[in-house]
């Protein structure tokens, strides 16, 4: 009998849902009916760039399962070959914003293990997508190349990037309309200091989302000058303004 009208239902082309939580008095919400096409939808696996970048993330997953257990030791492994901490004495050194030469290493073996997770769960992906950061670890989960290659290639970007962590340079996240944005960047160059400095659109990432980059001095006068007119912003914990014209010095 459940089976049946289970079918019914996922047979039907406008659909709604809803969580009964039994600690949770009252009666069930539904939102509003939205359109399935009958065509099984796509799995797209989007790998981001540098997010929320909390020093616990993933770190459970080394304890919880296997198959991450074994991603993580094998690159933990390669790592080590590479010396990429050999000048690391003191563990408990490193400030609230790491440096380039280790995010971009620490988010793409926890990308790759997540990965690993879901294929072990027989999850994979129609699209995979890599946004700045994340498009390294879009080399092995697309089968592009190997592991071993994707982190080698990441490495070789965090050592290249630390010419840029002595510019001076950060990133801000603001939450706006394009003209809101476009007005925050006009004000603060148009400040007799800020000639011949830079900050600039770095990522469009929604239609009220975006990134800016630059001279860490105007990206903070942006988040203040956000923040004076209700807009929320922060600036990220990374000292490379990725997607601006200061990353020219790695041409170099």
């Amino acid at each position: 009998m459940a089976t049946i009208p289970g079918r019914r239902s996922k047979g039907m082309m406008w659909r709604s849902y809803g969580v009964w939580i039994p600690e949770q008095a009252g009666p069930l919400k539904f939102p509003d009916l939205v359109i399935v096409p009958r065509a099984k939808a796509p799995v797209v696996f989007v790998f981001l760039g540098q997010g929320p970048q909390h020093w616990n993330n993933g770190r459970h997953l080394q304890w919880d399962a296997n198959s991450t257990n074994n991603t993580l030791s094998s690159r933990l492994a390669l790592l080590k070959e590479t010396g990429l901490f050999n000048d690391v004495n003191n563990k408990g050194s490193l400030d609230g914003t790491w440096p380039i030469s280790l995010i971009l290493p620490s988010i793409a073996i926890v990308q790759m293990a997540l990965f690993d997770l879901f294929a072990s769960f027989n999850v994979h992906p129609n699209i995979v997508i890599g946004h700045s950061a994340g498009e390294t670890a879009l080399l092995y989960t697309s089968s592009a190349g190997s592991q071993e290659m994707s982190l080698e290639i990441v490495i070789k970007c965090g050592d290249i990037m630390t010419l840029v962590e002595k510019v001076g340079g950060a990133m801000s996240a603001l939450h706006s309309n394009p003209d809101e944005t476009n007005d925050i960047i006009t004000t603060i160059l148009a400040q007799p200091h800020a000639t011949g400095w830079t900050l600039e659109l770095g990522c469009y990432n929604t239609p009220a989302v975006y990134t800016l980059s630059g001279e860490q001095v105007h990206g903070e006068e942006a988040v203040n000058f956000a923040k004076s007119n209700g807009l929320f912003a922060a600036i990220l914990q990374t000292k490379v303004p990725v997607h601006s014209k200061c990353m020219h010095v790695c041409e170099e």
